[in-house]
């Protein structure tokens, strides 16, 4: 028999390869097709209406889906990992409750990219924690004044929790997400790199020992601000371990002694925040946010509280 011609041994292999490689390059293309689209999806606008499972008041946002849990956490002051989200199909009827998934957000994107705008509900509960068994309670009735408390240099538009979203993000932009204690990176999101962290108000604006809204708003004013709660003049980010600590007077930063960080009476199990204590706050120079005379206030409340103790 005539001997192959020369080069041809291997022939089908060499074509066995390429047709191979091509194969993978065409995954490799739909995979990213895929993931591109997935980004897409995820970044869309979405309104939603939040609420409580246990009641209270509505909080209408503009947010994406990739963002929903943090503007939760953000709108109630909860933290990531204590509560989930819950959308009912038909608001009227408890059993087309579905929950949203915080560890897959695209499959999850869909129950809210819908119209009209969805009613999310957070039921402040463990993630570990048995799924709600009775009908979320009836809302409140509408109180204008509860729900706006505007942003920007008026209080008069947008609701609460949107305000709350965008002061988040104007205050984390301007600290490149950094704590403004330790300069440790603050998460965008849940599942992002960096440790979980809150834009938190110098001048609070829930309601406590600080005087009336228009008390706050006339503190703001004498202090040369705006009379704005949500101004990110009256924002600090703050890790999610010192927040707590810094709304209870326990932690404050005295802007006249170099930014010095002051720790007050904390427990033995709080090692990281009583570490903080003679320290100097590394973002003192990111003058746009933590004011000056705002810390200043914060810190002689601080004083104040631990002289009558």
């Amino acid at each position: 028999a005539a001997a192959p011609p020369h080069g041809a041994t291997g022939g089908g292999d060499l074509v066995e390869r390429m047709t191979a490689l091509l194969k993978e390059e065409r995954a490799e293309q739909q995979r990213l097709v895929k993931e591109e689209r997935q980004q897409e999806v995820l970044q869309r606008p979405v309104r939603v209406t939040l609420r409580k499972w246990e009641g209270g008041r509505a909080v209408p946002l503009l947010t994406t889906p990739s963002k929903l849990y943090q503007s939760a956490s953000d709108a109630f002051s909860l933290d990531l990992g204590t509560f989930r989200l819950y959308v009912l199909s038909d608001e009227s009827d408890f059993s087309t409750r579905k929950m949203l998934d915080r560890a897959a957000p695209f499959e999850t994107a869909w129950m809210v990219l819908v119209s009209p705008p969805p009613v999310v509900l957070v039921f402040a509960r463990p993630e570990n924690d048995s799924s709600p068994s009775r009908p979320p309670a009836p809302l409140e009735a509408h109180d204008e004044h509860k729900v706006s408390e505007g942003h920007g240099s008026s209080e008069s538009s947008g609701s609460r929790g949107q305000q709350q979203s965008e002061f988040r993000q104007e205050v984390m932009k301007a600290a490149k997400w950094r704590d403004y204690i330790t300069g440790e990176r603050i998460q965008k999101s849940a599942g992002e790199d960096g440790q979980p962290g809150h834009a938190c108000h110098i001048l609070p604006v829930a309601k406590g020992p600080f005087g009336t809204l228009e008390q706050r708003r006339d503190l703001l004013k004498s202090l040369g601000q705006q009379p704005n709660l949500y101004i990110p003049a009256n924002g600090i980010p703050l890790l999610m371990d010192f927040h707590k600590y810094f709304d209870e007077l326990e932690l404050s930063i005295d802007p006249d002694s170099d930014y010095v960080i002051k720790v007050w009476n904390v427990s033995e199990s709080a090692v990281k925040v009583k570490a903080l204590h003679g320290q100097h706050a590394l973002l003192k120079r990111t003058t746009w946010i933590a004011c000056k005379p705002l810390l200043r206030w914060h810190h002689q409340q601080c004083v104040t509280k631990h002289q009558r103790e």
